[in-house]
């Protein structure tokens, strides 16, 4: 029986790796789960700095635990990820808009 499709509304940010795997993993599964994908930009950031949280990369223990997570997780789901060699620099020196 095939049901009506259902909709996930995806919010993510580009310059977060989970947001990366989880778009990876829904478009790949999209017509197994029979789910209709609505992309929805946001901007962590604006959430962290509204919330009073610091970034995970900037927090030493969160950083740690990310680094393995996101490990853990790209070998499990067979998405790979890289990252570059001055992740700060790129994020926060750079930013998106930089030429």
């Amino acid at each position: 029986m095939a049901g009506s499709k259902k909709v996930i509304q995806f919010f993510y940010d580009v310059v977060s790796p989970y947001s990366w795997l989880a778009f990876e993993v829904l478009c790949r599964y999209r017509n197994v789960w029979n789910i209709d994908l609505r992309l929805r930009p946001s901007f962590l950031g604006g959430v962290m700095k509204e919330s009073g949280n610091s970034p995970p990369g900037l927090v030493p223990n969160k950083f740690a635990y990310i680094a393995k997570d996101l490990t853990h997780l790209s070998r499990y789901f067979g998405v790979p990820l890289s990252y570059p060699e001055n992740p700060f620099e790129v994020m926060f020196e750079k930013g998106l808009y930089s030429s």
